[in-house]
């Protein structure tokens, strides 16, 4: 019986104290989530989950490293993972000397190793009839996390520094908190 009783005195305190801490908070503290509806506090928790989310993702594909996939459909998945862009690539290094000067100028270079959240990719020495790629090698495209095609390039002799740039500039934004903080600073 004593165990009943010490358990619904601790179920007690534990109502009691919530109540206690909101009468003490500030008056200029967020939005006081008694006078919400369940609705309203159900979208306000998955929008505070929908946050957290986005900055991880945010913070996920900043360390993310440029890797070649095996398939296009790795490729494009790990693409949608990491909300990147996903280059897709009609090269033949070992046959074709423009393929081997892309790979040698940019691909391989020190700048490309070391560059982050740039994607992820696929290469084929065969035709890819999914984005046309059919006709010259080297000819890539870079799609979005959602497949779509963003721009084609080909060996057009950039550096390796340009093409990174180029692959920076096609990422797809994440609206974390702080982005948007950043974007409100830069208008004032």
């Amino acid at each position: 019986m004593t165990k009943y009783l010490l358990t619904l005195a601790a179920l007690l305190c534990l109502t009691v104290l919530p109540v206690a801490a909101q009468d003490d908070a500030p008056a200029d503290t967020e939005e006081d989530t008694t006078t919400l509806t369940p609705d309203e506090l159900k979208a306000q928790k998955k929008a505070a989950k929908d946050a957290k989310k986005k900055t991880l993702q945010a913070k996920m594909r900043a360390k993310m490293k440029f890797k070649w996939h095996k398939n296009l459909k790795s490729a494009l998945k790990a693409a949608k993972k990491g909300n990147c862009t996903c280059i897709v690539l009609f090269s033949d290094p070992a046959t074709c000397q423009p393929c081997r000067d892309l790979d040698q100028e940019v691909f391989n270079s020190k700048e490309f190793a070391r560059a982050k959240g740039i994607g992820v990719g696929y290469r084929s020495t065969s035709p890819i009839e999914e984005y046309d790629l059919v006709d010259a090698k080297p000819m890539g495209v870079i799609v979005g996390p959602d497949g779509k095609e963003i721009r084609k390039f080909g060996n057009s002799g950039q550096s390796a520094e340009e093409f990174i740039k180029m692959l920076e500039d096609a990422q797809p934004r994440i609206e974390t908190p702080e982005a948007k903080e950043k974007d409100a600073e830069a208008a004032e």
